[in-house]
């Protein structure tokens, strides 16, 4: 660099001070984007996971069915499984299967039916 006067130095500002001072605001404003992101997501997840418990205590209370008490059926003289579940038909269910309802709510029932013993009759 060549001197104007003598005795002066003509000095320059440096040029990486603007570049510098460019990369600190770029460096904050994607701090700031960061954060703001993240604030962002965490606000999302807050209310996902609101709504599912909001979502599952709804449902529990709808989905769940009253208990019906199971009904007793004393076995007279003559009576099967079969004529048993007959007399106690349930919507939509053939009577062999309601016969295996039935050995499943009774299993210390043997498949000999003694009169005067008692039943329990599924409903679910």
């Amino acid at each position: 660099m060549t001197n104007i006067w003598p005795g002066f130095v003509a000095t320059q500002e440096r040029p990486t001070l603007h570049l510098e001072r460019m990369q600190q605001l770029q460096r904050r404003l994607r701090r700031q984007l960061k954060s703001e992101r993240q604030r962002r997501l965490m606000y999302i997840v807050l209310a996902l996971i609101g709504g599912a418990i909001a979502g599952s205590s709804f449902s529990k209370v709808h989905s769940q069915r009253p208990y019906i008490k199971p009904s007793m059926a004393k076995v007279r003289a003559g009576d099967s499984l079969w004529v048993i579940a007959r007399h106690y038909p349930k919507a939509g269910v053939a009577t062999p299967q309601r016969v295996v309802d039935i050995q499943r709510a009774n299993p210390k029932t043997s498949d000999v039916l003694i009169p005067g013993d008692t039943l329990v009759i599924p409903f679910d």
